[in-house]
């Protein structure tokens, strides 16, 4: 049963980081695209954050399934 929460939380961290790595280059291509007013570096700031505060979870997630499937030590 650990076997499988283990390859449960490798796989729901690998999609969190799929999703946060589209989430960046989507943000890039929309602030690429943006006049350098004060409104759109907030919105690309926040663009920007979120993805990679999903990038840190996903990883921690993965890790955590990682440990799972190995065992103890």
């Amino acid at each position: 049963m650990k076997k499988l929460l283990g390859l449960l939380l490798i796989v729901t961290g690998a999609t969190f980081i799929f999703i946060s790595i589209a989430g960046l280059v989507k943000a890039f291509d929309v602030f690429s695209n943006m006049d350098s007013s004060g409104e759109s570096m907030g919105y690309a700031f926040g663009s920007i954050f979120f993805p990679l505060l999903l990038t840190v979870i996903g990883r921690w997630i993965f890790r955590k399934g990682v440990t799972q499937l190995r065992g103890p030590a």
